[in-house]
């Protein structure tokens, strides 16, 4: 009887079944498959064509039209900006510099330099020098002339000699390259002054060293005279 009960189901399930994909019924003896026929295989998903944007008739770049922003950069300073240049200091004075330009006249002005030099391969302790300084003033740029009375040797008279002064902040530098001093020879110096001091180096020929010393009022014609220094 158990062979009768597949075909029992296809009689109930009709001719449709009798063609259909779906369950497959095995017994002894044979297999029987049980199920509808519309089974379809799943349909590919659409394919989706990708759209570009049409390309910009304008170009990316164009460096007349846009051009590529850089770093905003101060100006440099016009020759002798900032400096006081000219014989009369009121009619000088001006600019963001002013004060520490007649800060530095006022010092020199009338002023002794007192100090001590050595000498490059030299052993022994440095040299006593000394400047005395009649004036200083700016002529124009950086430039200015240190009028100084020269002692050396059996020489004392005074001679104005034009310097190069320099700024480190407030702090002034004099530089002398190569300037050549009339009757004493070819000399440079870079001599930096702060407060009541100074001190930098200095060459002559083949010859140099080392100077410093101390800042004062002009000293006394009485007190004992000392030979001016290597730098000039």
């Amino acid at each position: 009887m158990r062979p009768l009960l597949p075909l029992l189901a296809l009689a109930l399930l009709g001719p449709a079944a009798a063609s259909a994909q779906g369950i497959d019924i095995v017994f002894p003896g044979g297999r029987v498959r049980i199920g509808g026929d519309d089974r379809r295989e799943p349909e590919p998903p659409p394919v989706v064509e990708e759209t570009l944007p049409a390309p910009s008739e304008a170009p990316l770049y164009t460096p007349e039209e846009t051009p590529i922003p850089g770093p905003t950069l101060a100006p440099p300073p016009a020759p002798g900006e900032g400096e006081v240049s000219g014989d009369v200091p009121e009619d000088v004075i001006a600019g963001p510099f002013a004060s520490r330009v007649q800060a530095f006249r006022t010092l020199l002005t009338g002023a002794t330099l007192t100090g001590r030099f050595t000498t490059d391969g030299k052993d022994g302790l440095p040299e006593a020098d000394r400047y005395d300084i009649s004036s200083a003033e700016p002529v124009g740029g950086s430039q200015w002339v240190i009028t100084t009375r020269v002692r050396y040797g059996e020489k004392d008279f005074e001679i104005p000699v034009v310097v190069d002064v320099r700024w480190a902040g407030p702090t002034p530098m004099v530089v002398l390259e190569n300037t050549s001093v009339p009757g004493l020879g070819t000399f440079s110096a870079h001599v930096l002054f702060e407060g009541d001091r100074y001190a930098g180096t200095w060459q002559h020929g083949e010859k140099g060293g080392h100077l410093f010393g101390t800042i004062g009022p002009a000293a006394d014609d009485a007190s004992p005279a000392t030979e001016t220094g290597p730098s000039l």
